[in-house]
């Protein structure tokens, strides 16, 4: 894996990628400081991510500085999370509306 943090002049951009360049995690703060991160919305990069196409200045980053920043916005949703695992334990058919669609897994809202 490798982590990378991308800053424009309005929003930040943390990735978490695979050998292959694909995003599994990502973190975006917006232009309004809001924060976003891929286990709840569709902020996913699409396809590889290669650097040579993106805006902005790149920095590496270590896994440890990503996933304190991971963790530090997911807190508030570990509860729901084991909830929900609890709810749906690998393996059970679930129906629901499809919202998104990742290399590791889709996001079924029910």
């Amino acid at each position: 894996m490798e982590y990378l943090l991308l800053e424009t002049d309005t929003e930040k951009y943390w990735y978490e990628l695979t050998n292959e360049r694909y995003a599994t995690r990502q973190i975006l703060l917006d232009e309004y400081g809001e924060i976003h991160i891929s286990c709840l919305e569709d902020c996913l990069a699409e396809g590889s991510v290669d650097e040579a196409d993106l805006e902005g200045t790149i920095s590496k980053i270590s896994k440890e500085e990503f996933d304190s920043l991971w963790y530090k916005y997911i807190r508030k949703y570990v509860n729901l999370w084991e909830e929900t695992k609890k709810k749906y334990p690998i393996g059970t058919s679930v129906q629901g509306v499809y919202k998104y669609f990742y290399p590791q897994g889709s996001i079924i809202k029910d």
